[in-house]
């Protein structure tokens, strides 16, 4: 179908008006041969029409046209999407995805009353789209509430030049008195709002979202009227560095979200020093995959921002979050940071910190209620011990491999109306509230905390070693999982009255609870100590044929006995095994029964922080076993927060005909995967993850999360087949 509509009558143009009366709605959606909603020469009017949607229709090349010529793709490529003969006097919602073919959306002599009452305006995937409004469409949108641009890669303005106005004219000035939410996403050739010298008001707008614009390098600039800018003309004013927005002060009155993510080329959030009045009111701010070149003046911008409650900061290499000369004072920005009520920290590799220690931050975070902290593997110091958090409910903290603790015992103590804290897959953390002077230890009392969960946290020994006493009166929840070292919950006192036993992660009661905190405690770590021993002495008896093996947070210094390296047939069928948790592990494997994994096809191993190598030479010559084809049949390997490997084995070749995927993740000192390297020689000092003594003839995805201290990816003689899918993150290499 090409047509919706076809008028057979005369192909000559005509004064007549078609009218549909009634129509209110018109949904084109997957029309994959569609070229018009309607042909024929007259002008067809709509007025009872309020939603348009045309969606996935690639080859419609206008909603109207005047003869099947006209729907030749390569000739009407510039015509119009809506020509001067269509009119739709009441339409308020319009919806267009999926277009390559024209460049314009409008005519520009579109009827008086047509669009007038537009209140919503998508775009999206619309390819050759130069600009989104032509310069006369300006007055049309007094009543436009909601604008959204989305993937139209040939995009550079969204409105477009008037080619009649004089150059040395005054500054046009662009007004959107009700447009409510701005949102402009992946137009990679999105330079400003129009290219000449203007200014924009948008006093209704209460979010912002600049996402994946990689050409605009600097967001808002302070506009100067026409005569202080030192004379030059609108032509010249085009060639220097624009921003998106020229701004006053009466440009973003009433905004209050911002979200600015994956601009590649930024420099700047705003130029020169910003004023008070200018985003005065704003929130909320996202800030999300930030480039290196705007790190350094991010802080000032974040700290410029009176009002702002909820600061969201991801993906972004910054080594501290505030840079706090004056921060709360009555210096530079008196009262900064006060009214913050959110603060969401996710993955930053460089953080060490939120600011200096020695920093005096008086009322900074006082009414701070949620603190969220993801994957930040280089924080050391959670907050300094200044800080109070007096209006803190909810605090989560994941994936932070550099905390040794959480809290001091002055910030815990602040914590009166904490109600839900959460702290899970931390390796080094070894007790929650670090451990302070006697003087101090009078006690605690988190007199609103009902839910705790301590889960994936290898070091932890106690939740405080410290002489103090602890209450939870409100304590009803306690999620305990994968916590192998922690032999008590507190040394001092302990009063939990609500709690009415531990929970694991899958929600079950453990342990028997005799409404004594410390004493089941006790009682988990003493049967986890009599998982010590090894488990697989007695495993050919009971399992000859075992085929699936999973171990997880079991003090076990080995997985098999002696005994099981020449006698062993259980692990003849083993094709899966998982190990994780098991942290006085130092290997996996000897080399002298290797054999005895011919049929092993999935290998995980996770966090295990003492796991130095997979496989351990011992009595077979490395010539020898590098002969052999070890793990023959493996076909997924997973490695992951294994902090002290170094090296899968050590060796001169090694061979993995079968293994399809990998997956290295969190190994911060894996330096090469296979090396006979000894000592300070050439392999040790510029190491290569993947060298000549190793092959991967099948491997089909390679995924690196985290780096080691290795320099490049591949040796310049590896023996690698091409053609997989590579994703790295986190990394600082060559390829």
């Amino acid at each position: 179908m090409e047509q919706i509509i076809a008028n057979d009558g005369a192909e000559e143009a005509t004064t007549n008006t078609i009218m549909f009366p009634s129509l209110e709605s018109i949904i084109l959606e997957s029309c994959s041969n569609l070229r018009s909603f309607y042909l024929g020469h007259d002008t067809v009017e709509y007025p009872c029409l309020t939603e348009l949607t045309v969606e996935d229709c690639p080859k419609m090349v206008a909603f109207a046209t005047s003869s099947p010529r006209a729907q030749n793709i390569k000739t009407n490529g510039i015509a119009p999407f809506f020509s001067d003969k269509v009119v739709f006097p009441n339409l308020t919602k319009l919806v267009i995805v999926g277009s390559g073919y024209w460049t314009t959306i409008w005519d520009n002599k579109l009827t008086f009353s047509s669009f007038s009452e537009l209140t919503f305006l998508r775009v999206k995937n619309c390819e050759s789209l130069l600009n989104i409004f032509p310069f006369h469409m300006m007055k049309r949108l007094d009543k436009l509430e909601y604008l959204e641009i989305v993937k139209c890669e040939s995009l550079v303005e969204v409105i477009g030049l008037d080619y009649g106005l004089n150059s040395t004219e005054s500054t046009t000035m662009f007004i959107f008195p009700k447009i409510r939410d701005l949102l402009l996403h992946w137009l990679p050739k999105l330079k400003n709002f129009y290219s000449r010298l203007h200014t924009t008001s948008w006093p209704s707008l209460k979010q912002l979202q600049v996402i994946g614009c990689d050409n605009v390098e600097i967001l808002a600039r302070e506009y100067l009227s026409f005569s202080e800018t030192l004379g030059e003309s609108q032509l010249e004013i085009i060639s220097f560095q624009q921003p998106l927005f020229w701004v006053t002060e009466d440009t973003f009155p009433n905004l209050e979200k911002l979200f600015l993510e994956a601009n590649d080329i930024m420099t700047e959030i705003w130029h020169g020093q910003l004023p008070t009045q200018h985003f005065c009111k704003l929130t909320y701010l996202s800030l999300q995959r930030i480039p290196n070149r705007l790190v350094t003046i991010l802080n000032s911008f974040i700290q410029s921002l009176p009002n702002l409650e909820t600061l969201k900061v991801e993906e972004a290499p910054l080594n501290e979050i505030f840079q706090c000369e004056g921060l709360g004072g009555e210096e530079e920005h008196p009262g900064a940071l006060v009214r913050l009520t959110e603060l969401f920290l996710i993955e930053l590799p460089e953080l060490t910190h939120l600011w200096k220690e020695e920093y005096q931050v008086g009322e900074v975070f006082s009414n701070l209620e949620t603190l969220k902290v993801w994957k930040c593997d280089k924080l050391k110091t959670l907050v300094p011990s200044s800080v109070y958090f007096k209006h803190l409910t909810n605090l989560q903290v994941s994936n932070c491999h550099g905390l040794k603790n959480l809290l001091t015992l002055p910030t815990a103590k602040s914590l009166v109306v904490l109600t839900e804290m959460s702290i899970t897959d931390c390796q080094m953390i070894e007790e929650i509230i670090a451990r302070g002077s006697d003087d101090v230890m009078d006690g605690i009392v988190f007199s609103q905390l009902k839910s705790l969960e301590l889960r994936c946290l290898p070091s932890l020994s106690s939740f405080c070693s410290g002489n103090c006493a602890f209450g939870f009166p409100s304590l009803e929840e306690l999620i305990m999982g994968q916590c192998p070292k922690m032999e008590i919950f507190t040394t001092g006192e302990l009063s939990t009255p609500m709690l009415q036993g531990i929970q694991s992660t899958e929600g079950e009661y453990v342990g028997h609870w005799e409404g004594n905190l410390n004493a089941i405690v006790q009682q988990l770590f003493t049967e986890k100590q009599d998982l010590h021993q090894t488990f697989m002495q007695t495993y050919q008896q009971v399992f000859p044929s075992l085929e699936d093996l999973e171990r997880s947070s079991i003090n076990i210094q080995r997985i098999w006995h002696k005994k099981f390296l020449a006698t062993a047939s259980c692990a003849q069928y083993l094709t899966c095994l998982t190990i994780e948790g098991c942290h006085n592990l130092n290997c996996l494997f000897s080399s002298s029964m290797m054999e005895s994994f011919a049929q092993l096809k999935i290998l995980n191993i996770e966090n295990c922080e003492n796991v130095e190598k997979v496989i351990l030479i011992e009595g077979l010559a490395k010539e020898e076993l590098m002969s052999q084809k070890l793990f023959g049949k493996l076909e997924f390997l997973l490695l992951k927060y294994l902090p002290k490997l170094t090296r899968f084995c050590h060796g001169s070749y090694l061979d993995f005909p079968s293994l399809r995927t990998v997956r290295i993740e969190s190994c911060l000192t894996l330096d090469t995967f296979v090396s006979d390297a000894e000592g300070n020689n050439s392999e040790i000092a510029s190491p290569t993850l993947f060298n000549e003594k190793v092959a991967f003839p099948c491997l089909k995805e390679l995924s690196i999360i985290g780096v080691g201290n290795w320099r490049k990816i591949w040796h310049n003689e590896a023996t690698n087949s091409g053609g997989f899918i590579l994703q790295i993150t986190k990394s600082s290499i060559g390829v």
